[in-house]
């Protein structure tokens, strides 16, 4: 029993100990020692800030992000259940509550990570009013796969969820409205088909009403 007790503490420090190297770009061979390996990165990055406004003193949210940096959330979203990642991403997408978060690191398979880098800053602008800042990047690394190979699997997301002008399918809308409200999208199929909006407009439109998904869905397919 002992022995095997031994055996199992090997294994596992020896895995921990593998995926510390692996993680930190780190090689070992006979020849060479410990020496480090260049991983191929792409960066996604984007920005958010938010104010109160004068009059109404409610918080208004602006972001920088474009379609890309929102498809990666979405795509996310979707394929990573883990409370702590769930509740970053909306916050990227909806409003950053938590200003301590200033990292996180997503394994999206066998090879490829998504490290989610946060700057926060605040400045006061001519008016007199306190605007808080997040720079925010997403960082896929590989050392397996080359820049290339990383764009091609960002062209997928975009396939999946876009057509071909960038408008986005109903699939988007539908996981986008559900993300954002934490409800079930109650859009049916017969409007979904009118709804010709890009990525980024879909977030911006959500937007001006944050807590009205009626009003939302009505602006979507007024235009």
């Amino acid at each position: 029993m002992n022995s095997f007790l031994s055996n199992g503490l090997l294994l596992f420090i020896s895995y921990t100990f593998y995926r510390f190297l692996y993680r930190n770009g780190i090689d070992f061979n006979l020849d060479d020692g410990f020496h480090f390996v260049k991983t191929e990165e792409f960066i996604i990055q984007g920005s958010q800030s938010s104010h109160l406004t004068k009059v109404s003193k409610n918080v208004k949210i602006t972001n920088d992000y474009h379609d890309d940096f929102i498809l990666l959330c979405c795509y996310l979203l979707r394929t990573r259940t883990e409370e702590d990642i769930q509740d970053l991403l909306k916050q990227i997408l909806c409003k950053i509550e938590n200003r301590k978060i200033v990292s996180k690191s997503i394994q999206i398979d066998d090879d490829l990570y998504c490290d989610i880098v946060i700057q926060h800053a605040s400045y006061i602008n001519r008016s007199k009013q306190t605007i808080q800042t997040s720079e925010i990047k997403f960082i896929l690394s590989d050392d397996q796969l080359s820049e290339t190979e990383i764009s091609r699997f960002i062209d997928e997301i975009r396939e999946h969820y876009t057509g071909a002008i960038g408008n986005a399918r109903a699939e988007f809308i539908c996981e986008m409205y559900t993300h954002l409200y934490n409800e079930p999208c109650f859009i049916d199929e017969d409007q979904l088909v009118h709804i010709n909006k890009t990525p980024k407009e879909i977030l911006d439109c959500y937007h001006r009403y944050p807590d009205n998904p009626a009003s939302f869905v009505k602006r979507l397919l007024k235009d």
